[in-house]
């Protein structure tokens, strides 16, 4: 049996075709020296996002391509990604340029340095910011963490618990099943309750292409997610 690789990078896409090559060729660079795969997971994107990565994994086998027909929602794709995972860690990141590939390797870095089964990207501990946001969109940020971090405690290990950007360590840490809900973070954290976390710091950047998904119905997909865990998960978190 083939080795497989030490890191498999998932990430989720609908529509982000002018994204995805710049992407790969940051985190060709960023992880150079390591080992990995990088599997890109798309809704059926009518821009022709699946095309640019079937050409770019025709150059570059570590580049793989889940594409999904009649299913759509974060999620779920981030665990179809993590099922199909080779790597003896899985990193979570998205495709819009806004997670910056630099901070992919910080986090292998630092699971590899502390042994910690799961690592987040985070915002809000010193040497992390935002590029260019609204104020509204700052304080709408911080009061959900806010809330999550009051309603769930499996989350209030984390200075960041609605981080996009994330990584845990295949064995110690699980992701058997996702919620409707668009913080694929808190499955992980309410999943493991017991796992050792770490953080990194890091500055999320403006979107450089294409439209943010983040709106209305995401909130509301996120108010969901919170009702569905504050009975099921809250009381097992150390």
């Amino acid at each position: 049996m083939t080795e497989g690789p030490l890191l498999s990078v998932v990430v989720p896409t609908y529509n982000e075709r002018d994204n995805v090559r710049a992407l790969y060729e940051g985190l060709s660079r960023a992880l150079a020296g390591y080992s990995f795969e990088l599997i890109f997971v798309d809704d059926g994107s009518p821009d022709g996002t699946a095309d640019v990565v079937r050409e770019i994994s025709s150059r570059d086998p570590r580049v793989r391509l889940i594409v999904r027909k009649g299913e759509r929602g974060l999620g779920t794709a981030v665990l179809a990604g993590v099922r199909a995972a080779r790597g003896q860690y899985v990193a979570k990141m998205d495709a819009d340029l806004q997670h910056p590939p630099e901070a992919v390797r910080l986090m292998l870095e630092a699971a590899l340095a502390t042994g910690a089964d799961i690592v987040v990207a985070t915002r809000y501990a010193k040497g992390g910011g935002v590029e260019g946001w609204p104020l509204r969109r700052y304080v709408v940020s911080r009061l959900a963490g806010l809330a999550i971090r009051l309603l769930l405690p499996a989350a209030r290990r984390v200075s960041d618990p609605t981080s996009g950007l994330f990584l845990i360590r295949r064995g110690s840490a699980r992701l058997e099943r996702a919620t409707r809900g668009f913080e694929v973070l808190l499955d992980v954290l309410c999943q493991n309750p017991t796992a050792r976390v770490a953080e990194v710091p890091y500055a999320f950047r403006a979107r450089a292409s294409g439209r943010s998904k983040l709106g209305g119905k995401t909130i509301l997909e996120l108010l969901g997610q919170l009702l569905r865990y504050a009975g099921r998960c809250g009381a097992r978190a150390p």
